[in-house]
């Protein structure tokens, strides 16, 4: 809540009253507190370390050592030992309790910890996995408390921080090969429709409407009698990927979203990113109910469990949500779910240049084009990517 002195004031208070215990898991827990300050005091760092150490001096016989992993994997980061914190941490993850709620932490700190090396494309792709089975951030921000405990504040604390290290501008260059391998696989045949698809997402972002249209009116041709359901997806997804005049595209993208869903209903676990693609295409029509059925369906996290890229799906979803609410006029509805989607969203690629960075895919893009949309709808103008 930006409450710094009080911060300060109860991080001081637990480090006098820790300072000598005996208890893993009270050294644990201090040194954590005090490491969610991104630059705590040197004294008070260096009596979190001390603290960090002995959690895990104390805890090699503990069933709960990978926290103590985790928490010391932390505390070297803070000092700046990247080497060493990755070590800790990969531990703490590799452990039987990896994959508990709580070691969330050890994935956000891991993925600084890379970057922090140098290792930028496996930083991004961990913070990517990790951002997409995270809760969504609280909203508004001033209230933490809605339903959330302790290790999701930690959680959205330490995502928030990765997500600005990420962001940090890095003269990354161009992926000209990966580009230039891409464009020659979509012109290709016979038709590979991922890489068409993929492409004409990347001439969007490029601002390159007639190459786009070129690509799209390819691909819709090709695909018209399709009984393939991703098939019908992604030329539902092209068709829909940004506004168009033309009653014949918006026609053609709410028959491949529709056929997507109805032959999708055979595979239950993929039918979401169908439903998205419905959804895309309503909206693009103009049947805001419709629309909205349809991406709430997307968004919806399945009882069996989230399915693969989550976030990207969510996130996609939620921003042409909240564009649906603001044609339909409830504009405040559509600020909420636009900050809910916007929480979920990934880094855009360095500089608006490389769209292709650190193995962004077609899900990235479609999401990051729908952020930008929706952004200038509801928000305000903003930059077009440069070409």
């Amino acid at each position: 809540t930006g409450d710094r002195a009080g911060y300060v004031r109860t991080r001081n208070r637990m480090l006098e009253w820790a300072a000598n215990t005996r208890i893993a898991g009270v050294a644990d827990r201090v040194a954590k507190l005090t490491y969610l300050d991104p630059k705590p005091e040197a004294a008070s760092s260096a009596a979190a370390l001390v603290l960090a150490r002995r959690s895990m001096e104390l805890g090699q016989k503990d069933p709960g050592l990978p926290y103590f992993q985790m928490c010391l994997g932390w505390a070297e980061y803070r000092q700046g030992n990247y080497t060493d914190a990755s070590r800790l941490l990969e531990s703490a993850l590799k452990s039987s309790m990896g994959n508990r709620p709580e070691f969330m932490l050890a994935r956000w700190y891991q993925a600084m910890s890379l970057f922090r090396q140098g290792r930028v494309a496996e930083a991004r792709q961990l913070f990517r996995e990790t951002a997409s089975r995270m809760r969504p951030l609280p909203t508004p921000d001033a209230n933490p408390f809605n339903g959330a405990d302790g290790v999701e504040l930690m959680s959205w604390l330490a995502y928030k921080e990765a997500r600005a290290l990420m962001e940090t501008p890095d003269q990354i260059p161009l992926d000209l090969e990966r580009e230039r391998a891409l464009q020659s696989a979509a012109g290709a045949e016979p038709m590979n429709y991922h890489a068409v698809f993929w492409w004409g997402a990347i001439q969007i972002w490029r601002g390159d409407a007639a190459g786009f249209t070129t690509t799209r009116d390819r691909f819709l041709n090709w695909a018209a009698r399709t009984n393939s359901m991703q098939v019908a997806e992604l030329a539902g997804k092209l068709a829909s990927l940004q506004e168009t005049s033309d009653p014949a595209i918006k026609a053609t993208a709410l028959s491949f979203g529709r056929r997507a869903v109805e032959l999708g209903r055979t595979v239950p676990s993929f039918l979401v990113w169908y439903q998205l693609a419905l959804g895309m295409a309503e909206y693009r029509s103009g049947n805001f109910a419709a629309a909205d059925d349809a991406l709430d369906e997307a968004a919806r996290p399945p009882k069996s469990g989230l399915p693969w890229n989550y976030g990207r799906l969510a996130g996609a979803a939620g921003f042409y949500r909240a564009m649906s609410l603001h044609r339909q006029g409830r504009t405040p509805e559509a600020l909420q779910r636009f900050a809910e989607a916007e929480a979920l969203m990934q880094p855009k690629p360095p500089g608006d240049l490389n769209p292709l960075a650190d193995g962004a895919g077609r899900d990235e893009l479609v999401l990051w084009l729908a952020h930008l949309e929706a952004k200038a709808l509801l928000v305000g103008p903003t930059p077009t990517p440069r070409p």
